[in-house]
């Protein structure tokens, strides 16, 4: 009896120990969750900051390349800052918010600085064969920006607030078994993903399950990978061939650029490393400008069409690939001049609010497309494509046809919206596509991917739902269909794979 009274007292301390080491986490939890709250918010009003900085520059200043130049500068810094601040708030750094401001950096920071430093005293500027006003232009950053204000509200309201009990957590994502099985139905999906057609965009995460292995390997790798050794640096350089093989096939360069994304990740997470970026980043810039940007836009020029998959397999195999470098010969301005006016989105919508001032608005014509998207072609064979972007580049006059167009061009989600509602209706809708995109993807991917590839599967494609220049009912369509797919992906994972 004395003994059993003896172990009673002795485990009551422990126990009490526990309660209270219980109750001090769950006191740190609450402050996390406040943290991050906090700096949801903080970057919420520094995004309108933004926004209304480049108001009233636009209202005061008359001399539209000036506006260009000091809004892009507005735009670099608080997009940086914002960037920033989303990276510190989770232990992967890259996530879906420090993600889309980093390139809100380059697209609406970068960009119009340099076009804005080019123009000079132009009037217009010539966009995909079209005169496009400098005014329109001007609007069109201005709506563009209250769009993704927009969009970055609706975000913040459908924020995971549980973020804390994950943040802290380290991962492994276990077996190789499923990353090695994303990275090869990737790479099948580039080959053959015409055959995986009939189920429509229910194929769609499978573009990203290459990318998604190699950043697995990269930041998470299988525990008999040890970490930063010779047989990690080999499983990283291999799984990122793997993408470039995948993402060239595509034929679009984003994606091939993209391929670098794993070992820029790894670089970022080892803080002794980061020096490496100064190098990293300007060589992946040399690359694009003077190898992915010519040799795309050369086989595109060969095959007349964007489909370039025979044209780049045959010169592959007879390693005359350098001679289609020559195809488009131009300087490094002229060069940053095409990515620039790519890349501005204010351009893409300004040419919409231009139509629209000629046109009228299409009260919801042209995304008609949205009613029959979610229809297998498996039940209709001759479905229209749900893309817009080829339908656009014919629109524009680029194309006779959807068919023979050799690019997709950006409607844009605030620009579609635009297009069909006015700015009433573009806010509403961005508002509603961040809200879906944070309720819908976040939840299904988790603060912190790295304990299971299907979600980091998942994370990428938030990632890149967040930042994309999708239109906004092919973005609200893969919203639905790619979350029903990884969370079916997920469950089964967790059943019958290594547990996240």
């Amino acid at each position: 009896m004395l003994s059993a009274e003896s172990s009673l007292v002795t485990a009551a301390p422990a126990q009490t120990d526990r309660i209270f080491a219980q109750f001090a986490a769950n006191v740190l939890s609450c402050r996390h969750t406040r943290a991050l709250a906090s700096a949801g918010k903080r970057s919420l009003n520094i995004h309108l900051l933004m926004v209304t900085a480049l108001l009233l520059l636009w209202k005061l200043i008359e001399s539209p390349n000036v506006v260009l130049i000091l809004g892009g500068t507005v735009f670099f810094a608080g997009s940086c800052v914002i960037a920033r601040n989303e990276a510190r708030l989770t232990p992967v750094l890259i996530t879906p918010l420090s993600w889309w401001f980093a390139w809100q950096a380059f697209s609406l920071g970068l960009c119009p600085i340099w076009i804005g430093s080019r123009i000079g005293a132009q009037q217009s500027i010539d966009y995909i064969g079209n005169s496009l006003s400098i005014n329109n232009v001007m609007e069109g950053f201005i709506y563009y920006a209250i769009g993704s204000l927009a969009m970055h509200f609706g975000l913040q309201r459908s924020r995971p607030r549980e973020a804390a009990a994950a943040a802290g957590r380290r991962g492994s994502s276990g077996s190789i078994a499923p990353i090695i099985a994303l990275w090869v139905s990737g790479i099948f999906y580039s080959f053959f993903g015409k055959y995986l057609s009939a189920i429509g965009m229910l194929a769609a995460p499978l573009q990203w399950a290459t990318l998604s292995a190699a950043c697995s390997i990269a930041i998470a790798p299988p525990r008999f990978i040890p970490a930063r050794s010779y047989i990690h640096w080999c499983a990283i350089l291999i799984a990122i061939a793997g993408c470039l093989v995948a993402s060239a096939v595509i034929g679009l360069k984003f994606y091939i650029m993209l391929s670098v994304l794993p070992i820029i990740w790894f670089v970022i997470l080892k803080g002794n490393l980061r020096k490496a970026l100064l190098v990293l980043i300007p060589a992946i810039i040399l690359i694009y400008l003077y190898v992915v940007e010519p040799v795309i836009g050369g086989l595109r020029f060969i095959n007349r069409s964007a489909n370039i998959q025979s044209s780049l397999i045959e010169y592959a195999k007879t390693g005359n690939i350098g001679e289609v470098t020559a195809l488009e010969q131009a300087s490094v301005p002229e060069r940053l001049d095409d990515v620039a006016t790519r890349m501005f989105s204010g351009i893409m919508v300004g040419y919409l609010v231009q139509d629209t001032k000629v046109h009228g608005l299409k009260m919801g014509e042209t995304m008609n497309y949205v009613l029959y998207a979610v229809i297998p072609r498996l039940f209709w064979p001759d479905k229209p494509n749900v893309s817009r972007g080829a339908w656009f580049t014919a629109y524009l006059g680029a194309a006779s046809s959807e068919d023979t167009a050799r690019t997709a061009s950006a409607l844009t989600a605030e620009g579609e919206l635009y297009w069909n509602f006015g700015l009433v209706g573009m806010i509403a809708g961005m508002a509603a596509l961040g809200w879906l995109i944070g309720r819908l993807m976040w939840k299904t991917a988790g603060v912190d991917p790295r304990a299971n590839p299907i979600r980091m599967l998942a994370y990428l494609m938030t990632i890149f739902l967040v930042a994309s220049e999708l239109e906004a009912g092919t973005m609200f369509v893969g919203i639905l269909a790619s979350t029903i797919v990884l969370r079916l992906m997920i469950k089964s994972y967790e059943l019958f794979g290594k547990p996240s």
